[in-house]
């Protein structure tokens, strides 16, 4: 997915589920003025996500530990990325999404990466039912889809 995710200087990204931090911090790498926010709910995996952020002079970057987007602003990303647990089930799954709609401006961009054997076109069903519009499908390699799917809404410049 870090191959495909289109990151701009000045936008805010946010990792939901960010494990060892991967998908948060790569981007950093093409654009240092990206500023972002990785959440687990794991206190080891923001440990390792902020080992890693070091690792890779990372510096325009938050690691917090929460569920979801529970302690994350709303209607402040530009952009926001899973690998969902598919382990910990749908409902786990779909919180996360509902999260990243909440998260997310209007016009914002949540990127999905899915193993096809683990339900990968099952979830784009979800999040076209979550986001209420289209889910488009990225990138099919080795076995993973990548997903994106936009925020729908007039931007308050327009409405």
């Amino acid at each position: 997915m870090a191959e495909s995710l289109p990151v701009r200087p000045g936008q805010t990204l946010l990792d939901l589920g960010c494990g060892s931090g991967a998908l948060g911090i790569l981007p950093h790498l093409a654009c240092r003025e990206l500023a972002s926010v990785l959440v687990d709910v794991n206190p080891l995996a923001a440990r390792c996500a902020a080992a890693n952020a070091r690792l890779h002079g990372v510096t325009r970057i938050v690691i917090a530990i929460c569920s979801g987007s529970s302690g994350v602003a709303q209607g402040r990303f530009d952009l926001a990325v899973t690998n969902p647990p598919i382990r910990a089930g749908r409902k786990t799954v779909e919180e996360i999404f509902r999260g990243a709609v909440s998260s997310l401006k209007i016009g914002g961009w949540f990127y999905v990466v899915v193993r096809v054997a683990q339900g990968g076109w099952t979830l784009s069903g979800n999040l076209e039912e979550i986001f209420q519009n289209r889910a488009e499908l990225i990138t099919r390699k080795k076995g993973y889809l990548v997903f994106a799917v936009q925020k729908p809404g007039e931007s308050p410049a327009t409405g």
